[in-house]
């Protein structure tokens, strides 16, 4: 599982374990650091993730910071690469 643009662990301790936190500010990556999870600094335009890479992915807040013109398709596509087991499209 991977947070994308987890901030200060709002959401963290109630995804599960392990989640991965990911997030461009590297204040926002220290205060998840005293919760102990794995952390990773990346740019959401830009994820360095590989096909199948998380079980699952969550981004609550994340795309308020994205410009809605480049919020399209192309995100969720990317998100469902990285997922190994997703089911069929919702109807």
């Amino acid at each position: 599982m991977v947070d994308l643009g987890c901030g200060p662990e709002r959401y963290l301790s109630q995804l599960g374990s392990p989640v991965l936190a990911v997030d461009v500010s590297r204040s926002m990556l220290s205060l998840v650091a005293r919760y102990g999870h794995p952390r990773a600094q990346a740019d959401l335009e830009a994820l360095p993730f590989a096909e199948g890479a998380f079980a699952g992915a969550f981004a609550k807040h994340c795309y308020l910071h994205v410009p809605k013109a480049r919020i399209a398709h192309a995100y969720v596509r990317r998100v469902k690469r990285w997922r190994k087991n997703f089911g069929p499209e919702p109807s």
